[in-house]
């Protein structure tokens, strides 16, 4: 594994810096001076879409390992609740996709979920050279759904969590959270006001990112929560937007899933096929060039995006790592 030095004390530094010009903008943004973000304002944070995105099985500790070894900032996760009562890593409603089993995560217990194995398809598009590990890694084979108390237990000190909440259960999930004493490490992303006062009710340090429907959403979150990041999409992410955002000190979240991590990821094997027929220093120079795998996740960053979750963390993280935005956050 990739060693992460001075990751905590370079980010405290960081937040610190910038809560200073937030504070009468977004008085919650000084819960952020305990969080796992980003060592510097002009760094773009790069967030694991389901904890390894591509590159592992979704919403697993495997899938952590991997983002972490990547270099992510942060890595995002998805939550459900269990017939007794636990919450597990899962994405979908039921564990039929990515388990050998069938049946709604609602309906079945804890002991009944952990006998399941995870199942696991590399996306056909992937070439195998492009894993961080090799997709038949052992450390993939008898994966077991993790319960949240063991993805935050593992995450604890690396990187950031964004949990994505897929059952109405906020308040119990923010519970679990503190009694684990990891609401500093964790993000919690919340689609209403009424969400994100049912987790403060619980919790009233977590850090919330709203995650507006449009515009009139947005000015309702931005006055009731206060957030300290804000979570847009492409009807919402334009120029008027991100600039008020930026002068309030608000993290602007972006997704590159789908058809941008996609072609991205197409095009970064077609480079490898070109270092196969030209040769790896000839290629390197088209690479440089051309660079189709990084340029429409820098092309995110310099319209305004603190933070890209993707399914492509190896070339974000390529991407990102030398980029400095064309402005710091005030």
């Amino acid at each position: 594994m990739r060693p992460r030095p001075l990751t905590l004390a370079a980010c405290l530094v960081w937040v610190a810096s910038a809560l200073t010009a937030r504070a009468e903008v977004a008085p919650q943004s000084a819960l952020l001076d305990r969080t796992v973000l980003a060592p510097d304002q002009r760094h773009v944070m790069v967030v694991a879409h389901r904890g390894g995105g591509f590159f592992a099985p979704e919403n697993t500790l495997a899938a952590i390992e991997v983002g972490v070894e990547v270099g992510v900032d942060g890595v995002e996760l998805d939550v459900r609740r269990t017939a007794d009562g636990h919450y597990v890593l899962m994405h979908d409603e039921t564990v039929d996709r990515t388990t050998n089993g069938t049946g709604e995560v609602a309906a079945l217990s804890l002991d009944a979920l952990r006998a399941l194995e995870i199942r696991w398809t590399p996306p056909g598009f992937v070439r195998k050279a492009q894993f961080p590990v090799p997709p038949d890694s052992e450390r993939f084979e008898g994966l077991k759904v993790p319960t949240l108390e063991e993805a935050l237990d593992r995450v604890r000190g690396r990187v950031f969590v964004m949990l994505d909440l897929k059952a109405e259960e906020a308040p119990e999930v923010a519970q679990v959270v503190a009694e684990r004493d990891m609401l500093g490490q964790t993000v919690f992303k919340v689609n209403s006001v009424e969400e994100g006062q049912a987790v403060w009710a619980v919790a009233p340090t977590a850090v919330l990112m709203a995650r507006p429907d449009d515009e009139p959403a947005l000015d309702t979150m931005l006055a009731a929560l206060q957030p300290p990041l804000v979570h847009l999409d492409e009807a919402t992410f334009t120029t008027p937007i991100v600039e008020r955002l930026t002068e309030a000190g608000v993290l602007v979240w972006m997704n590159t899933l789908g058809k941008t991590d996609a072609v991205a990821l197409v095009a970064d094997g077609e480079d490898q096929r070109w270092s196969e027929r030209l040769g790896p220093e000839l290629a390197g120079v088209f690479r440089m060039a051309f660079e189709p795998h990084v340029k429409p996740y820098r092309r995110l960053a310099a319209r305004g995006a603190d933070l890209l979750q993707t399914d492509n963390i190896v070339a974000v993280v390529e991407a990102m790592r030398e980029y400095r935005k064309p402005r710091a956050t005030p």
